[in-house]
């Protein structure tokens, strides 16, 4: 299920095309739609230190991390700073990924690569075209989950087989001035 922002702006819109045209290309390539793709999470403290939340509305926020019950969890954050280029700006935002394995890549080893090339394809080819930049790609747990604390401590998780998180951080170029990205 594709979970996407009302009426986005600015760098949420940016996030919101590419966004949907992930969604879009993973479901096909990796023939689900048991699949949550959240769009931009905030960082928000908790007893723990930060986590990654979804704005639901009013004061109310959900945490976006794995659920074993969908094949793959997907969200966007945003770095706490943007750049500004020529007038542009230059915001880094990364992209952080729990699938299950078994689930999207099944067979007898553990084809976590074929996983990140999937994605990697995407943001090469559909990312590169609307402004983004592959900058970083990072695997183990406790690097992917480095802003969000206090998530580690409450996620009970392990990046072992059957599951898999990865991340990648890109520079996300877009003029502010324009409402529609």
């Amino acid at each position: 299920m594709i979970i996407t922002k009302i009426n986005p702006v600015g760098i949420d819109k940016k996030i919101d095309t590419f966004q949907k045209l992930m969604y879009s290309s993973l479901t096909k390539t990796w023939n689900t739609t048991n699949y949550n793709c959240y769009p931009r999470c905030y960082r928000n403290q908790s007893k723990d230190g930060y986590v990654a939340e979804l704005f639901t509305g009013g004061v109310d926020y959900k945490e976006v991390y794995m659920d074993d019950t969908v094949s793959a969890t997907s969200f966007f954050g945003l770095g706490q700073e943007a750049q500004v280029v020529d007038g542009q700006k230059v915001a880094n935002v990364h992209l952080i990924f729990s699938v299950n394995l078994n689930e999207i890549k099944p067979g007898t080893q553990r084809n976590d690569e074929e996983v990140k090339i999937d994605v990697e394809t995407i943001i090469q080819t559909l990312g590169l075209s609307h402004g983004w930049q592959l900058t970083k790609e990072t695997t183990g747990i406790d690097k992917i989950l480095n802003e969000y604390q206090g998530s580690k401590k409450a996620l009970g998780y392990t990046d072992m087989h059957p599951f898999f998180w990865f991340r990648y951080d890109m520079n996300v170029y877009y003029d502010p001035t324009i409402i529609n990205c």
